[in-house]
């Protein structure tokens, strides 16, 4: 383009515009490469614990006294409605992903028996669940410190 420039194929205003937009794009590129850098990795780990605790939450129910199992009902949901004989939960993030990752492989299993469509379902979980995790906003990061309070053995 500088070339161009100088043979006056391009105007003086057109080059300057042209540098600021790729220097502005240079600038955001070598943020984003940065962040990416510095980005907290143990989410990993975190995923990890979650499985665990999703695994094993109703044996670990099961086994508590009533304040821990309110603990642990209170970490796990959001939102729980008892209404003409029926309980309805909401599952906090990113039990509910997780949730609706269950149940969308059930549901592949079941119609096609096949382990290579639940693979493509659970990838989308592994994707949502890293994007969630990239950058967890104050709540999440809070509850991910509180996920320490709850013993996972596996």
């Amino acid at each position: 383009m500088y070339i161009d420039k100088l043979d006056g194929r391009i105007d003086e205003g057109f080059y300057k515009r042209m540098r600021t937009q790729w220097r502005d794009e240079q600038e955001r590129c070598e943020r984003d490469i940065e962040r990416h850098r510095t980005a907290d990795d143990s989410y990993m780990d975190r995923g990890i614990q979650i499985l665990n605790l999703a695994q094993n939450a109703h044996q670990m129910f099961a086994a508590q006294p009533a304040k821990e199992k309110r603990s642990l009902l209170n970490f796990l949901l959001s939102n729980s409605t008892w209404a003409a004989g029926k309980l309805t939960v909401e599952f906090k993030e990113p039990f509910d992903i997780l949730a609706e990752m269950v149940e969308a492989a059930a549901r592949v299993e079941a119609a096609q028996r096949a382990d290579a469509a639940k693979t493509a379902v659970w990838l989308k979980f592994i994707k949502s669940y890293r994007t969630f995790c990239y950058h967890p906003d104050p709540d999440i990061r809070f509850l991910f410190d509180q996920l320490q309070n709850f013993p996972i053995t596996t």
